[in-house]
């Protein structure tokens, strides 16, 4: 599995996220193929998810950031992880503090999940 930094993380709308990976190819577009709401923005260069009105009661930005790191996970088999000079927008604690939780629960599950091949 491809692993990238994140460079940044930032709040999409009401209830949404954007995720901007340090490096990306053309290869990103494609996420939408997996049909779990998380897509491509060719020209922020980064993977968004937003939840629908109807979810929104449901959904916290932790739940939206983990749904889109698992998304391009299994999809692109890319791992985007958080890195100590990702920013965070907006510049609060407590969006700060979420996400990063919310990462440490993601990559757990992906490590548990993801098959290795023998040596």
């Amino acid at each position: 599995m491809n692993i990238v930094a994140i460079s940044k993380v930032t709040m999409l709308g009401e209830l949404g996220i954007n995720v901007y990976p340090k490096s990306h190819d053309l290869f990103n577009q494609f996420i939408y193929r997996e049909a779990a709401g998380v897509y491509w923005n060719d020209k922020l260069n980064c993977f968004y998810f937003t939840v629908s009105k109807d979810w929104a009661n449901e959904w916290d930005y932790k739940k939206c950031y983990a749904h889109l790191i698992s998304v391009v996970s299994s999809g692109l088999g890319i791992r985007l992880r958080l890195s100590s000079d990702t920013v965070f927008d907006p510049d609060n604690l407590r969006f700060k503090e979420d996400i990063v939780a919310s990462d440490c629960k993601i990559q757990k599950w992906i490590d548990e999940n993801t098959k290795t091949e023998p040596n």
